[in-house]
């Protein structure tokens, strides 16, 4: 069976996340504080060592300001 999302999806998504990090000013510990992770964490995610589920992509652009998903705010 096929996969349905594929790593150059979520290596695409992880940049996505950096450039928003570094655009907002953030360092990883700082955006790990927000999200109340390790920067460890933040770290493993941005190289594509760990993929995300849509919650936590929802979480993620709330701490970067970058709020697009409304079917996704009314679960949270």
């Amino acid at each position: 069976m096929p996969k349905i999302v594929s790593r150059d999806a979520y290596l695409a998504l992880a940049k996505i996340i950096e450039d928003a990090r570094l655009g907002a000013g953030l360092t990883q510990t700082e955006l790990g504080a927000r999200l109340g992770v390790g920067q460890k964490l933040i770290s493993t995610i941005e190289i594509g060592g760990r993929r995300i589920d849509a919650l936590e992509l929802l979480a993620f652009e709330r701490a970067l300001g970058l709020e697009k998903f409304p079917l996704l705010k009314r679960v949270l």
